[in-house]
Order: structure tokens, then C-alpha cells, then sequence
């Protein structure tokens, strides 16, 4: 008997595990990766964007449809809490604020930032707000998207990939002192990834 219900108690266990398992990995076939950011984000034409790399590397659907070249922040938040209803993204990841440093307003991009940052709260859509790569065809501009990097990097509630951090000695990463080579976009996109990965 007392066999029987030691038996009985391990085959309970065996299932449970089992549950727990397919429920965790349930969650991660269904996770979604939806991508707002401007030409950092697109490649520009010139390399192979990171999203489109990222997903290689989580092996994630990463629709990133809703990034376009040239907008700043105010665009992004404009069309923020449409894009999330319509795609219901168990993810989402920004990457503006580029646009801000070279011709907008630094103030305004870490508001609208934070603004996103809210309303996928909200929306219960986990955010990853990417830091601003080095400028370095302007130390102005690149004065600029430090200080909204560092912004980023108090928000609370959100992850942040430090894109920033990793460009060390960025002239090599860079095609134009703005946007990143192929070799940059890897690195944006290997240092988004160990977000979720981590």
C-alpha cells in the first residue's frame, strides 16, 4: 500500500512538471516582438536592420512596419497606442529619439518617450526603450542624444537595452557618423537581445 501511494505520488509530480512546462512554453511561442523607431531602426538602405537580425536570434516574430525614416518621438507617440491595439504585441521595443537630438527638442523627446513607456503599461505590453549610439559627426547632436539616453536610463518600469554603452570607438560602426554599418545594427540588435534573453 505504502508503495502504491508513493508510486501515485510521483506520477502527480510527473504530470504537474509536465503542465508547468508546456504552459512556459505556450507563453514563448505566443510572445511578439512590434518594433517603433525611425532609420536606426529601418537599416536606411545601407545595412541590414536590427530587427530583422533580432529576430534570428530570439527566433520571435519582430514586426518592425511602424519604423520609418525621419520621424522623431512626436510621431511615434502619435501613432503609439494605435499600433499596440491593432497588434497586440506581447513586446514592444523603442527606438527613437535620433531625430530629436539632430533637429528636435531633447525636453520633448524624453516626454514622449515616457508617454510610450505609460501607455504600453497600460496596455499590460512589456517595453524596452533602446539608448541612443554615438553622434559622431556633430558633438552638439551627440551632446543632445546623451542626454536623452540618460533620461532613459532613469525610467523606471521599462527595460532598457544601452545601445549607447556598447558603442565604443563608434567611427567603425557608423557609415555616415549617424547611422550604423551592418556591424553596427548586429550590435543593436545582439545588445537587445540580451534583454530577453537575461
Amino acid at each position: 500500500m505504502k508503495n502504491t501511494l508513493v508510486a501515485l505520488l510521483f506520477i502527480v509530480i510527473l504530470l504537474v512538471a509536465s503542465c508547468d512546462k508546456e504552459s512556459n512554453l505556450s507563453s514563448v511561442e505566443q510572445q511578439s516582438i512590434l518594433v517603433v523607431g525611425d532609420s536606426m531602426s529601418t537599416g536606411f538602405g545601407l545595412a541590414v536592420p536590427w530587427p530583422t537580425k533580432l529576430a534570428d536570434i530570439l527566433s520571435i516574430p519582430v514586426d518592425n512596419s511602424n519604423s520609418i525614416n525621419g520621424v522623431e518621438t512626436s510621431y511615434g507617440l502619435k501613432i503609439f497606442e494605435q499600433v499596440l491595439q491593432s497588434n497586440k504585441p506581447s513586446d514592444v521595443i523603442i527606438m527613437l529619439g535620433t531625430n530629436d537630438a539632430l533637429r528636435g527638442s531633447v525636453n520633448n523627446a524624453i516626454t514622449n518617450l515616457q508617454a510610450m513607456a505609460d501607455i504600453a503599461d497600460s496596455q499590460d505590453v512589456a517595453v524596452t526603450i533602446v539608448t541612443l549610439p554615438l553622434i559622431t559627426s556633430s558633438e552638439s547632436q551627440n551632446q543632445k542624444a546623451a542626454e536623452i539616453s540618460t533620461a532613459i536610463l532613469s525610467f523606471t518600469g521599462i527595460n532598457v537595452a544601452d545601445a549607447r554603452a556598447a558603442f565604443v570607438n563608434a567611427e567603425h560602426l557608423l557609415v555616415d557618423g549617424i547611422h550604423p554599418n551592418d556591424a553596427g545594427q548586429e550590435l543593436i540588435a545582439s545588445t537587445i537581445a540580451d534583454v530577453f534573453i537575461n
